[in-house]
């Protein structure tokens, strides 16, 4: 007898450990990415070492200013909160699920007072009954149903924390973001400022030339259009600066007197941009991570709606004591003990239990093809943004070489123009091309920056 008790304890043992449905694999991505990405006309350099990457965006946004903005907005935005506090929930969640896989324990105390009418006397008509113990149940989770589904919960944990880390990456991109497009726009203010001092103080010279007789009204007069080009720019620039200090100030919950910016714009360090990356970068991503953990719940599902069409076994225990009155409750003749085992074998549900195995496996499906989807758009953001970053830098240096001939042109013409050379108009558009050059320049500089926070973000935080 004992030895076959052994037996039947070690078989439930033995159907305790096994679970029904598939385990899950991560998918093989190497199919849908290249090794590498490298930019196109140049010879792919070795693969980097994926251990040295870089999780600080201290190290990608090296701006003080930036960083304040940054730091504040990772204490004080709401969304974020609102994100943190569902990654709270899976938690809670989580814990609900697995508690099934361990025995519940309850304290039971019942009180009952009864009057049989029947009886002659009303005294000998009253029943008492006192109930009191330990109530301990469990479900004998033999085909793995529970611990499929505490599978399923931990993976939608995971999901919700990088949900979570998905949102402080987009959160730190749009406030570097805001605040490049908020310095270019203090820049464009600054040149136009100056631009209009300029041709101020031009028009003013012309105007003296033109009363001693020196020089025709025509030129007094392309003097005033040029001006009145520069400062008609003026508005729509300042109204942009405004909206930009009311998005920063959105992002990061903090008023538009605490937004401080650099004390030098032109002076804001760029962190150097690969132009080689290992495609197992994209493991670092969240939202690969997030379908990943979605497929990985989804196949716990399967075993669930599984273990859905086999029979139940719960098994229920019960100690305590039983009498008619209190003082004699807890004598040793008043104890009672109970064991329950109950199955449960579902023999109808119209098709209901078959149906959800089936919709389970389909969105197993569905989830696979929510991460390939994923991995390639991965791929493509990536390749796109590594692209983007190499042309802002050869953007910036032809800027930088149209400032200088512009720069040149306006200080031969001035020279030729003094000399009776050149008529002002040739003056006024040197003026023209260096204002747009200079403009030019300010625009893929705000580019190659905004260039570095798109490869940041498109690589999960870093290089």
């Amino acid at each position: 007898m004992l030895k076959s008790l052994c037996v039947s304890s070690n078989c439930i043992l033995l159907l305790c450990q096994c679970a029904l449905g598939p385990d899950f694999e991560t998918p093989d991505s190497t199919t849908l990415t290249p090794e590498r990405y490298y930019a196109p006309n140049q010879a792919p350099l070795p693969t980097a070492d994926t251990d040295n990457a870089l999780p600080n965006w201290r190290e990608v946004y090296q701006d003080e200013a930036l960083q304040n903005l940054i730091t504040a907005a990772l204490e004080n935005n709401r969304e974020l909160g609102q994100t943190r506090l569902r990654m709270q929930q899976a938690a809670a969640a989580r814990r609900i699920v697995r508690s099934s896989l361990y025995p519940s324990l309850s304290a039971e105390f019942d009180f009952s007072r009864e009057l049989d009418s029947r009886t002659l006397s009303p005294d000998s008509g009253i029943n008492n009954d006192i109930n009191t113990g330990l109530i301990s149940a469990w479900e004998l989770d033999l085909w793995g149903k529970n611990r499929r589904s505490a599978e399923a919960a931990s993976a939608e944990l995971r999901a919700a924390e990088y949900a979570l880390y998905a949102q402080q990456l987009s959160l730190i991109t749009q406030v570097a973001r805001t605040y490049y497009e908020l310095i270019d726009t203090v820049q464009r203010e600054a040149i136009t400022l100056n631009t209009i001092a300029t041709r101020q103080r031009a028009l003013y010279i012309l105007k003296l030339r033109k009363e001693g007789g020196i020089i025709s009204g025509i030129d007094v007069s392309q003097a005033e259009v040029a001006l009145a080009q520069a400062q008609a720019r003026l508005p729509g620039i300042t109204s942009e600066r405004i909206a930009l200090l009311n998005v920063l100030h959105l992002l990061c919950d903090l008023p538009q007197s605490d937004i401080i910016l650099s004390t030098d714009p032109t002076t804001i360090a760029a962190s150097t941009l690969p132009t080689h990356v290992p495609s197992t970068l994209l493991g670092r991503r969240p939202d690969i991570v997030i379908a990943e953990e979605k497929l990985h719940a989804a196949t716990a599902d399967i075993g669930v709606a599984k273990g859905a069409l086999f029979p139940s076994f719960s098994l229920a225990l019960g100690a305590g004591w039983e009498s008619d009155e209190m003082r004699t409750l807890i004598d040793p003749d008043s104890r009672i003990w109970g064991v329950e085992i109950n199955v449960l074998q579902p023999l109808f549900q119209a098709g209901a239990l078959r149906a959800q195995l089936s919709q389970a496996e389909l969105r197993q499906q569905e989830a696979l093809l929510s991460y390939e989807i994923a991995v390639r758009q991965a791929f493509v953001e990536v390749s796109d943004a590594i692209q983007n970053a190499l042309s802002a830098e050869d953007n910036l240096e032809a800027a930088n070489r149209l400032e200088h001939a512009s720069r040149e042109y306006l200080r031969l013409a001035n020279l030729q123009y003094g000399n009776g050379v050149l008529g002002y108009l040739d003056v006024l558009d040197a003026q023209r091309q260096l204002f747009d050059a200079e403009l030019t320049r300010a625009s893929a500089i705000t580019q190659q920056r905004l260039a570095t926070s798109q490869l940041y973000y498109a690589l999960g935080g870093g290089w």
